[in-house]
């Protein structure tokens, strides 16, 4: 039986090259992403955070106060929202748009940022944060 061969884990052909991975460039100030992982899975949004930052769009690996629009795919806004609270203790800042993964794909598509129609925003039913 013949052994199978491990992955390099050096950095592949560009660290050999000798290729310095440089900074994203931020095309679009004031747009701030953040990729919710529940349910998506940390491959897919790894590969969705690469994507964007190739087309200029800066991804937050955490939540923070610079983040202005949260991503999320098949939760719906009550559990994002309770995510939210969660991590923020209830202090959630006001000017975070909830969106649905379709803004995403839309902005990809278009490689920019597409208005927020209503089709995007993640439905609320709580009183407390509609």
């Amino acid at each position: 039986m013949v052994p199978l061969k491990r992955r390099r884990r050096d950095g592949g052909a560009a660290a050999i090259a000798g290729v310095q991975e440089r900074a994203p460039v931020n095309r679009f100030p004031g747009v701030e992403i953040f990729l919710l992982e529940r349910r998506m899975g940390s491959s897919r949004r790894a590969f969705l955070t690469q994507l964007a930052r190739r087309k200029g769009f800066r991804v937050q690996d955490t939540l923070g106060d610079s983040v202005t629009h949260l991503v999320s795919e098949s939760n719906s806004g009550d559990e994002v929202w309770e995510w939210l609270d969660r991590q923020t203790g209830g202090q959630t800042p006001g000017s975070l748009s909830l969106l649905d993964i379709s803004w995403f794909t839309d902005s990809m598509e278009t490689g920019r940022p597409v208005e927020i129609l209503d089709r995007h925003r993640l439905q609320v039913r709580r009183e407390t944060h509609s």
